[in-house]
């Protein structure tokens, strides 16, 4: 699942409400308190991200694991003029599997 960044109230939004996303037929949930404390970094590089390339597009991605022991979230960010993408990868357990 990617999704489009905004702004930083897009954080906030992740923070406030159950995360699930789905694999094939199966509901997946990340590990609240690992999860929580990865949002915080990915915010982080967001903030360092959006400063060093002002204007441009951010992403958000969150995918399993083939073990689906862990998920693995993407921050991408591409500048305005499309010569510089940068991704940065965080890992996060998941805690159930519908």
């Amino acid at each position: 699942m990617q999704i489009p960044i905004s702004n930083q109230q897009f954080f906030n939004w992740l923070r406030a409400g159950r995360v699930v996303f789905f694999k094939d037929t199966l509901m997946l949930e990340p590990f609240d308190e690992d999860f929580q404390q990865i949002l915080h970094l990915v915010e982080h590089d967001y903030l360092e991200l959006r400063a060093e390339i002002g204007t441009g597009t951010f992403t958000y991605s969150i995918a399993p694991d083939r073990d689906l022991a862990q998920a693995q979230i993407e921050l991408q960010a591409e500048s305005a003029d499309h010569e510089k993408i940068i991704t940065k990868a965080y890992h996060v357990f998941l805690d159930n599997v519908h």
